[in-house]
């Protein structure tokens, strides 16, 4: 492993969806979930700049999630807290101590974990490494670098419905505020540790 850290790029131009190419397939931010209170997300990824990003855009739509910086530590806290304890879980693949494939693997051996979904977030982006998460009992895959519009509508999939939204209708103008937010968030230069 490079002393060099992952790092999570997310293709900003995606965020706005006017720039959208005709028969993109992610649905636009009007028709997803402005908020999914009360879902219980685990984030796992060994890189602590991946970790925050994911954080950051999970809290746009007011998600706090849990997290853990490898797959032993995903497994423990999975094992500990029980198979109604999260809604979802984001895996990467290249980790430390128990990669995600093994987690993976672990955690659905564990009682009640069968239908906890698992999707991999990672780098490993080609067609037999897709089939590899899915054949090691992950539920779902996106490739790093990912789009936001990919991100959100990955949520819209996993997550629960929402019960009974109360959120007001937005305007046009507060969507594009709050891309623009995430977008200044990853586009900005950070000190990585």
């Amino acid at each position: 492993m490079s002393g060099r850290p992952k790092i999570l790029v997310v293709d900003d131009r995606a965020a706005n969806p006017r720039a959208w190419p005709a028969g993109n397939t992610a649905a636009a931010p009007e028709q997803l979930p402005t908020t999914y209170r009360d879902a219980r997300v685990l984030v796992v990824d060994d890189q602590a700049l991946n970790r925050e990003i994911v954080c950051e855009l999970l809290a746009l739509v007011g998600i706090v999630p849990q997290l853990a910086e490898n797959g032993r530590q995903a497994l423990t806290l999975l094992a500990a807290a029980g198979a109604q304890a999260f809604d979802l879980v984001l895996m990467d693949i290249q980790m430390p101590l128990l990669d995600g494939l093994a987690a993976t693997r672990a955690i659905r051996a564990l009682p009640g974990f069968a239908t906890l979904p698992i999707i991999a977030m990672t780098a490993h982006t080609m067609v037999h490494e897709k089939q590899s998460c899915l054949d090691q009992g992950m539920n779902d895959h996106l490739g790093k670098p990912f789009s936001l519009p990919a991100f959100f509508a990955l949520l819209a999939r996993w997550l629960p419905p929402p019960p009974n939204p109360v959120a007001a209708p937005r305007s046009p103008a507060d969507q594009d505020s709050d891309f623009e937010v995430a977008r200044q968030w990853l586009v900005e230069p950070r000190e990585t540790v």
